[in-house]
């Protein structure tokens, strides 16, 4: 039967909007439809009453509307919806299966993916100036989506799990607009914002195209990317492959994340945990704001509390990274706070890219990131080591995180489960250091075109954890420091003396060097 409609509702996908669709039909007196009309079938037991139910929560409708002799695809579904139906029937206990025709491969999510999931999605932009064909980078845009399986992976809940759902082709959603704004960034982030506020973070893919036009030689393309897609590894790649395609140039395979996943399985032996359950024995977690963290709930009403500051940037010793002197200035912080603590352990945010023995893993797009124990075991106040120069403590963090670099992709809840005799309560970090290279955005050129990239995201709350960031400025002269947390779980004049107490130290470095004592 064919209804007439005054419009097709739109969503800000550029996809036709199936919900406004479905909600119009509601509002039909199908009392005046032809003869030929029939009124959804009812279900007949226990079993198509869930598969009702079921269908019409994933079509976001009433049951009353679902028949059940109508296909799913024909009640408005798609291949996404299909995914989310399948995980919501197993949950039920309905062993509902989807063809291999749709889907490429089911795996698990991995820890950062299950937690990146739950994260606003971010928004990347690529300004572009020259002349540009519009078709060609359209389907450049759909070319990047099949070469990068990661880009046509749906994140469905499954139980107390997360499944990565591979789909075999994924057409990208690309929307075009135009604007008399000549500055695009501005304008891109507007949109982004607006966006932003209707984000799906599970069930539905996260990527979308958004082609701005301002003139025929300034053009902005937006790419919305969950980070459980990504890592900033991966944006210089994804750029450099859309620009390849783009010039239609030859370019090598891909490998998946689904194969790098495989290949970290594979490498959690007993000689990856035997390294953990060694570094970790007799120690437990520090919380840096003095509350046990595996007491507090999540809850809406909290926000984020952040300070920043700027240091003088310290040259580091022989051998010796900057991420180094940030785990050990982080050590005496904690140390000089918490009285009577000369044990710690922290968290360190890693690549996840190092010691990869396949070819081609260490360019994979896609969440590499781990977050790894720090041990840190510092001289007892009294003890005849009291006047240990810094330099000591460096070498040891160093050849530890050296050491470390083999077993880097273990997860967490790995390590604690089989490594530590911890509580359910310690099974995550009082806080995480992340030390970040400075990330320089210059005019580059490809073909006939300039680009530049920079980006936008929401704000996204991190768990129950303090985050201690420092990056290099661009001149290399200044060490940028920010430190957030919840704020159920620290206030922002707790988080100043934090940053506070951590300039002081790394400005000891600056001034004095390494001799200084711990």
């Amino acid at each position: 039967m064919f209804v007439c409609v005054s419009r097709i509702p739109w969503a800000s996908s550029g996809k036709i909007d199936r919900r406004k669709l479905r909600n119009l039909s509601v509002k039909i007196d199908w009392t005046k439809a032809p003869n030929e009309y029939r009124p959804p079938r009812r279900p007949l037991n226990a079993t198509e009453h869930t598969i009702q139910r079921i269908c019409a929560e994933v079509l976001d409708t009433t049951a009353e509307d679902i028949n059940l002799d109508m296909g799913f695809f024909g009640m408005g579904g798609d291949s996404i919806r299909v995914m989310q139906l399948v995980s919501c029937a197993r949950r039920s206990g309905l062993p509902i299966t989807v063809r291999q025709d749709d889907v490429a491969e089911v795996l698990p999510a991995t820890e950062v993916q299950a937690f990146s999931a739950t994260r606003p999605q971010n928004y990347w932009f690529l300004e572009l100036t020259g002349a540009l064909d519009y078709d060609r980078l359209k389907l450049a845009c759909s070319d990047l989506v099949q070469r990068h399986a990661i880009l046509r992976t749906v994140l469905v809940p499954d139980a107390k799990h997360i499944l990565q759902v591979v789909l075999h082709r994924l057409p990208p959603s690309i929307v075009e607009c135009e604007t008399d704004n000549s500055d695009l960034f501005a304008y891109a982030r507007t949109l982004s914002q607006i966006d932003s506020a209707s984000q799906v973070l599970y069930g539905m893919p996260p990527l979308a195209f958004t082609l701005i036009r301002h003139h025929r030689y300034h053009h902005m393309m937006i790419l919305r990317l969950s980070h459980a897609r990504y890592d900033g590894l991966s944006i210089p790649i994804l750029m450099a492959d859309l620009l390849t395609l783009y010039e239609q140039r030859p370019i090598e395979d891909a490998v998946t994340f689904a194969a790098y996943t495989r290949y970290c399985t594979r490498s959690h032996t007993d000689e990856a945990y035997g390294f953990w359950r060694d570094l970790l024995h007799g120690a437990s977690m520090t919380s840096p704001s003095g509350t046990d963290i595996s007491k507090l709930v999540m809850r809406s009403d909290t926000h984020l509390v952040e300070v920043e500051a700027r240091a003088p940037l310290p040259s580091p010793p022989p051998d010796i990274t900057m991420a180094t002197i940030i785990k050990a200035a982080w050590s005496m912080v904690q140390a000089r706070l918490l009285r009577n603590t000369s044990d710690l352990v922290f968290g360190q945010l890693v690549s996840g890219r190092n010691n990869l023995s396949e070819a081609g893993l260490e360019n994979v797009v896609g969440p590499c990131l781990n977050r790894v124990p720090v041990r840190v075991q510092l001289p007892q106040i009294g003890d005849d080591k009291d006047d240990e120069p810094v330099s000591a403590l460096l070498r040891c963090l160093q050849d530890q995180h050296a050491a470390s670099l083999a077993f880097e992709t273990v997860p967490l809840h790995s390590i604690v489960a089989r490594c530590t005799s911890w509580s359910d309560g310690e099974t995550d970090f009082g806080s995480i250091v992340h030390h970040r290279q400075v990330q320089e955005q210059p005019i580059l050129q490809s073909g006939s075109l300039e680009y530049r990239v920079d980006a936008w995201s929401p704000v996204s709350l991190p768990e129950m954890n303090i985050w201690v960031t420092s990056l290099i400025n661009e001149t290399k002269e200044h060490l940028k420091q920010n430190i957030y947390t919840r704020s159920k779980v620290a206030t922002a004049a707790w988080l100043n003396l934090l940053i506070g107490k951590l300039y002081i130290i790394l400005r000891a470095f600056y001034k004095k060097g390494f001799i200084v004592t711990v």
